[in-house]
């Protein structure tokens, strides 16, 4: 069982995103439903996910049981076929889920394994490669979501996510995988850095720089 996937409509399921690659993965096959009720789920499907350990949703744990595990290669396999948009995404509306493998003190496992486990299998996800906002690709950890309060300073090259409606407050479980989610000294450092790099306007340093002293009471220790 914790090795087979079952069908389901749910977006982002194991069945949609690996519709064409089905014969790399180990789907149950439907005549164990079909052969139980008249072919109707009536909790079949969630007694065999909730027993059994069958999935609806694709595995990022290699061993869900284990206190040793890593990423599995089924979600390795995701990040090599998928846009990091759809992978975002399916992290996102199923975070309740995921969260236990990545968001210290979610699991209630607290032993040494299980949160070397859980650090290595994060910043395997913190490094992949995403798509930005004008064309940049960047890895997760060093972007930041592109909030509607942030100055829109296209031209700087910042590496802004690109994802739908980044004001949603479900995107930021993505500050559990290093991206910055909120306006603070950071953004205002990656600003001032881009500025050095590409050239701008004094008056726009000048601009980042109040804003930066405005949050140095509250971030000093980022600003040092």
């Amino acid at each position: 069982g914790s090795e087979l996937y079952i069908d389901s409509d749910m977006p982002y399921s194991a069945t949609k995103m690996f519709e064409r690659h089905r014969n790399k993965f180990p789907f149950l096959h439907k005549d164990y439903l079909s052969a139980l009720h008249d072919g109707k789920d009536s909790g079949v499907a969630e007694w065999m996910v909730q027993n059994l350990n069958l999935q609806r949703l694709p595995r990022i744990s290699s061993s869900p049981r284990s206190s040793k595990f890593s990423l599995s290669l089924d979600f390795q396999f995701i990040i090599n076929t998928k846009s990091s948009k759809e992978i975002l995404l399916l992290l996102r509306d199923n975070w309740q889920h995921y969260s236990q493998w990545v968001e210290a003190g979610n699991s209630g496992r607290d032993d040494i394994d299980w949160q070397n486990s859980r650090d290595s299998l994060r910043r395997k996800l913190s490094s992949m490669e995403v798509q930005c906002l004008g064309d940049i690709v960047a890895q997760l950890n060093q972007t930041f979501l592109p909030l509607s309060t942030l100055p829109p300073e296209k031209s700087l090259a910042i590496p802004f996510l690109d994802v739908p409606d980044p004001d949603d407050e479900r995107w930021k479980y993505l500050r559990h995988l290093g991206v910055v989610v909120k306006l603070g000294a950071k953004v205002f450092i990656q600003y001032l850095q881009a500025l050095q790099r590409n050239g701008g306007s004094v008056g726009r340093a000048a601009e980042f720089y109040r804003q930066l002293g405005g949050l140095a009471r509250e971030e000093l220790d980022v600003i040092r």
